[in-house]
């Protein structure tokens, strides 16, 4: 699965949701994995100091709520790139990253950028 961005569908609604779910949360029946498409609309961001989980420094980082392409909920995520070139609406996709990059938690590789 590594390299995909996967999310849950709901077998009766054909709802899919990120991050996936066991269950849906309306028929409560299992879900099943769907491949969402990577790219996603900037909702809202801000940017401010962060310490990453394991990072020795603080960094200036922002961070966005962004509706999947595909899902139906909005999710948070960091972004990587100019804050001051963001508005409401744009296009972003998340990033490939290196396959051998030592992550402490997955979360950590849900970045996006501006195409």
């Amino acid at each position: 699965m590594q390299g995909r961005l996967l999310g849950s569908r709901c077998p009766i609604c054909d709802e899919v949701c990120f991050p996936p779910r066991m269950r849906c949360s309306v028929h409560h029946v299992e879900t099943e994995l769907a491949e969402l498409t990577g790219f996603a609309r900037l909702l809202s961001w801000t940017t401010g100091p962060v310490k990453l989980p394991q990072a020795n420094e603080t960094a200036l980082l922002t961070f966005g709520l962004v509706q999947l392409d595909g899902a139906i909920n909005s999710t948070l995520v960091r972004i990587d790139g100019d804050e001051t070139q963001l508005v409401t609406g744009a296009l972003l996709r998340l990033q490939r990253l290196d396959e051998k990059a030592d992550l402490s938690h997955p979360i950590q590789a849900l970045v996006f950028e501006r195409p």
